[in-house]
Formats: structure tokens, sequence, C-alpha cells
């Protein structure tokens, strides 16, 4: 949760694009799903995954901007973590085996959803614009709310955006308007992984008191809150869930240590 508000507030400040924010999540949560966080400054990280996602998304980025909004610097201060955020950002580009060319692909799928049965705004009803707004609204709902549990440490960020998209065009019953997204362009990960994201979804939701505006969706997640609620007080939701993504154990040694990075 600290990092997705963190990313937020900068890219918010910095009036950077959506595409920036999820982009920057996305270099964020397969870093970690790989290498955890045990020898990387957390904040560092975060600026260094908005550095970079801007870069990519086509934005003129000063380091030093960056590092002023995320760790709220004096001026005088920022010198001192410029190199930091520097070297942070080639291990995450060594990490990652960047290309330069990686984007998240929610600004593709929102761009499908816009339109049902593959039709262009200008041939499309009332009643299609409608679904293909809601479901836009819904599908980068439930995306944004994925960043805050650790299902990427769990699964890639595309078997996760596929389950989120397969979901909502299912539970919508809007299978037929969207065949060329759900069979075509991201079909749905195989049925036990699709469970296994999906469950955490609710999960999340569930525990978090929001909903999607997938009507069969929300009514799983009250469900869940009732059966929460009807154990006694204890919960019932996913463990996984209930920690943090920031702290998941890590599946290799990271590539960098802390060097004298300077404290609060």
């Amino acid at each position: 949760m600290e990092v997705y508000n963190l990313t937020q507030h900068v890219v918010a400040k910095l009036r950077l694009s959506d595409a920036v924010f999820t982009t920057a999540m996305c270099y964020w949560h397969e870093f970690v799903a790989r290498h955890g966080l045990g020898e990387v400054h957390r904040i560092v990280l975060a600026a260094a995954c908005i550095f970079l996602a801007g870069k990519v998304e086509h934005y003129r980025m000063r380091a030093d901007a960056v590092l002023t909004y995320a760790l709220d610097l004096k001026k005088e201060d920022v010198e001192t973590w410029h190199d930091n955020l520097l070297e942070v950002e080639l291990v995450l580009c060594d990490a990652l085996h960047f290309d330069f060319q990686r984007t998240h692909a929610i600004g593709n799928v929102l761009a499908l959803l816009s339109k049902p049965y593959n039709k262009p705004l200008q041939k499309q009803s009332e009643e299609e614009r409608a679904v293909g707004k809601a479901m836009g609204v819904a599908v980068q709902r439930m995306y944004l709310f994925s960043l805050i549990t650790p299902l990427y440490t769990k699964a890639s960020a595309d078997a996760i955006l596929r389950t989120i998209v397969y979901a909502a065009v299912s539970l919508s019953y809007h299978e037929k308007m969207y065949e060329h997204v759900i069979q075509r362009e991201y079909p749905p990960p195989p049925e036990k992984e699709r469970d296994g994201i999906f469950s955490v979804l609710v999960d999340a939701f569930a525990y978090m008191h929001k909903q999607s505006g997938v009507k069969a969706f929300d009514a799983l997640i009250e469900s869940r809150r009732k059966r929460s609620r009807s154990s006694n007080g204890s919960r019932v939701f996913s463990s996984s869930v209930l920690s943090s993504a920031l702290s998941g154990e890590s599946a290799e040694p990271s590539p960098t240590i802390k060097r004298n990075l300077p404290q609060f």
C-alpha cells in the first residue's frame, strides 16, 4: 500500500499519465517477485520504477524531481540520493532484462474494451457505448486494486490482467460482445491459475470493503464479507491477501546491496 500510494503521489505531482503509474507498478512487482526487497531501499526502488516508466512513456524527466516528491527532500539533500537512484535504475534494467519498450498492457486492454463486437465508436449503438465505458471502468478498478495485493509475487502481470479481463467480461455476461478480446487478444490463463488469482481479488475487495462495479463480482465480494462476519469476528480471507506485498520472501538473491544509503 505504501508504494502504491507513493507512486500515485509522485505521478500526480509530476503530472504524468496513468500509463506511467501502471507501468511503474508493473516494474516494481516484477522486481520484488524475483528478488525481494531485503537489500534494496524500497522508496528508491519505487522512484527508479517511476523514473524508468516515465522515460519509456516518452516523458522528459529529471531524477531530482522524482526524488524530491518521492522522499519529500529539501533541495540540499537531493544530490545525496541522486547517485543511489541511478544505481538502482541500472539494477532494475538488468534484473528485468529491460529492452526499453516494455509498457503495461492495461492501456491496450481498455482500448479493446471500448469496442464491443470490435466496432469503432462511430458505429456503436448507445447501449454498446455504455457497455464499453462501464467495462473499461470496472477492469481499470479491478486492476488498480490488484496492485495492492501480493498477487504479483505469485503470478505474472500478464496472467493477472488476463484473469481480470475474463472475470469482468464473463461476470457481466458480455462474452459475445467481447469474443475478440477473451478468445483472441487476451484469453484467460489456465483454470487453476485463473481461479487462484480470482480468489485473491475477491478477498482483497472484501477486506478493503470496496466494489468493482460488476454486479456478479460485487455479489461474491458481499458473500465473502458475510462469511467473515459470521465467523465470530475472525477473518476468513486468504492469508496471502493480509500479508504485505512488500514482505514476500525473495525467490533469488537481489543483485544489489544497500551501500551507505542516507537515513531519514
